[in-house]
């Protein structure tokens, strides 16, 4: 298990890091206060992910988790399985989206999630894919005015 939390709290690391080093780029828009701005909330985020990484990887240093052997597939064989298909039906939908639109592509994205957690009722397949992308669009599209990928249809 050394290992996994090793592995584990340099991934964040990394994660904390390109993020602080993204969230550098960002301008500032309409908040004329210098220090809140576009890149607040993800730095935070990155400087707590960060710290929490550290602190994962002293308690391992210390000797705080026992070293029995064990690798993350070996605690979560089966959770393993479904997160890794979770992160390639969440890749297709990053690469459709463009060209799909976000209506169709979010529906899509939402059945396949669906069905990987085990949801098996035609109605609940059927109505809350559909819902749940028409709702986050009104929300997001026309509430918001924030622009959306269009995709085939234009819309």
């Amino acid at each position: 298990m050394k290992k996994a939390n090793y592995c584990i709290a340099a991934a964040f690391l990394l994660l904390a890091a390109f993020v602080l080093y993204s969230a550098a780029n960002f301008e500032q828009t309409l908040i004329q206060d210098d220090y809140v701005g576009a890149a607040f909330f993800p730095e935070l985020l990155a400087w707590m992910t960060g710290g929490l990484a550290l602190f994962l990887g002293g308690l391992t240093f210390r000797g705080k988790f026992d070293g029995d052997g064990r690798t993350l597939s070996d605690l979560f064989p089966g959770e393993i399985r479904i997160a890794l298909a979770g992160l390639a039906v969440i890749t297709l939908y990053v690469l459709s989206l463009d060209y799909f639109g976000f209506i169709l592509a979010t529906a899509a994205l939402n059945f396949a999630l669906l069905l990987l957690f085990g949801v098996r009722n035609p109605l609940s397949l059927a109505v809350f894919p559909a819902a749940i992308s028409l709702a986050v669009y009104g929300v997001f599209y026309k509430l918001l005015v924030v622009p959306l990928p269009e995709g085939l249809f234009y819309f």
